[in-house]
């Protein structure tokens, strides 16, 4: 998973909300929206950051952090393991 910064166009032909709403139906998690300087900060899967690149209202898409996301059924407490 990647946090990212998503800078708009300066005229990309639809409202900032449009924008986080196309974002939102691409699997993005919108995080805060910054309507002064027309920045989205979102979280994303990392493989699709190329994905986001390529839309026509996306001017930049920084990333800022990465981390791997691991959800498990049933974890396990390793600290009670052979006690």
């Amino acid at each position: 998973m990647s946090d990212v910064v998503v800078i708009l166009e300066e005229e990309p032909g639809i409202s900032i909300e449009q924008a986080a709403d196309k974002l939102k139906g691409l699997g993005v998690i919108v995080t805060d929206i910054d309507r002064e300087n027309d920045v989205i900060e979102a979280t994303i899967q990392t493989d699709r950051i190329a994905e986001l690149k390529k839309l026509p209202f996306v001017k930049y898409v920084r990333d800022v952090f990465d981390w791997v996301s691991e959800h498990h059924e049933q974890e396990e407490d390793v600290d009670d393991a052979g006690a």
